[in-house]
């Protein structure tokens, strides 16, 4: 097609198709449409599988959350827990005098 801002002369202007090329023409643009559909569809679903998490993914990022919270809980147990040795102290010393009182 002439461009738009260009006029064409009657005597440049080409013969008219025969139906047959016609019908072939418009055939040919409706194949290079659904071809452009075709590899636009095809590239966003090679994207969609490039961006998606599998489930390898997902399970190594969840057991990395729990390894995660559980270290936190065994470090705060471990540090705001009461000390087991001063009360382990305790009982031996009571021990110990409950022992010389018996002795005695």
């Amino acid at each position: 097609m002439p461009k738009k801002d260009t006029y064409v002369s009657p005597k440049n202007k080409p013969p008219p198709l025969r139906p047959d090329d016609q019908y072939r023409r418009s055939i040919g643009r409706q194949n290079v449409k659904i071809g452009r559909r075709e590899m636009k569809a095809q590239k966003k679903r090679a994207d969609a599988k490039k961006s998606a998490m599998s489930i390898q993914d997902v399970v190594l990022l969840m057991l990395g959350f729990l390894a995660v919270i559980v270290g936190v809980y065994v470090f705060l147990y471990a540090y705001l827990s009461p000390q087991d040795e001063v009360v382990g102290q305790e009982k031996m010393d009571s021990a110990q005098t409950h022992q010389e009182t018996s002795d005695v």
